[in-house]
């Protein structure tokens, strides 16, 4: 059964542009469905909004690879947040196009 969401958070932190395109296309196809959408880097703002956990609240997080895992900057980001029991998140691994 698939749930629905009437919010989306993505927050991103890009070195190439890849997380930054990747949460973009993320977000306008939330909005197509009808739900409200909102993208920040994390590397630019200083006053970053994580809304209150909800049942239909989505939040995501994308961020280059670095050393098989998240870079230590989102990973730190990550740790700060609230925690909030029920909060469904996603996470959004890019990575360059080097073979």
């Amino acid at each position: 059964m698939a749930e629905i969401f009437s919010s989306l958070s993505v927050y991103f932190i890009t070195g190439t542009g890849n997380a930054a395109s990747a949460s973009g296309w993320v977000a306008d196809e939330a909005i197509r469905a009808g739900i409200t959408a909102r993208v920040t880097d994390i590397a630019s703002e200083d006053n970053i909004f994580l809304p209150p956990a909800s049942e239909n609240s989505l939040t995501g997080f994308a961020y280059p690879t670095h050393g098989f895992n998240a870079i230590p900057a989102m990973i730190y980001f990550m740790l700060r947040l609230p925690g909030g029991e029920g909060r469904k998140v996603f996470l959004m691994n890019t990575r360059g196009g080097l073979k």
